[in-house]
């Protein structure tokens, strides 16, 4: 093994880093949330996905009536709205747009296999920047990742649940529908 050519360290590349973000906000291609967070919009780049060779719109298979071990959920919302994947044996992930408070969260509480820490029961809060209209999540057998459609939001948590969830419920105005992953 080789050692590098250039040892470039982050800390001597801030000032350049902060000119690129502002950069990427002036074009549109990130926005800043309140807590001062910046966050990069998927959607601004036509070519998001391309390292994967796969774009979000690609994975969708056919409708199914419930959700499987691995699945998609659209989930159009008219404000705040509550989205619980639940199983046979009572285990549940909740997720939750609040409108009012500009948040949405996961709670993974009571999602299933947990013993391996006392710190993984959680409830994940994050800010949203503007209203949510419709959320995709993806779910396979250990994680649950949902975005906003528009791109502005993202989070992923690890579950661990004994059984697939196969139960959907969702509060409010709120439609789903369930989708096969190719």
């Amino acid at each position: 093994i080789l050692d590098p050519d250039i040892r470039p360290r982050a800390t001597r590349e801030i000032e350049a880093m902060q000119e690129m973000i502002q950069l990427l906000i002036e074009q549109g291609n990130a926005y800043e949330v309140p807590s001062g967070d910046v966050y990069f919009s998927v959607r601004s780049d036509d070519a998001y996905g391309i390292l994967s060779g796969r774009e979000l719109d690609q994975l969708r298979g056919k409708k199914i009536k419930r959700p499987e071990q691995t699945c998609e959920i659209v989930v159009d919302l008219k404000g705040s709205s509550t989205i619980t994947l639940s199983n046979t044996k009572g285990e549940q992930v909740v997720l939750a747009y609040d409108d009012a408070a500009n948040t949405f969260s996961m709670d993974r509480n009571k999602a299933g296999e947990s013993s391996f820490s006392e710190a993984f029961p959680a409830k994940t809060v994050a800010p949203v920047h503007g209203d949510i209209r419709q959320l995709r999540i993806f779910v396979d057998r250990c994680s649950i990742e949902a975005f906003d459609a528009e791109g502005r939001m993202a989070m992923t948590n690890l579950v661990f649940p004994t059984e697939p969830y196969n139960t959907l419920k969702v509060t409010n105005k709120a439609k789903a529908t369930v989708y096969a992953i190719k």
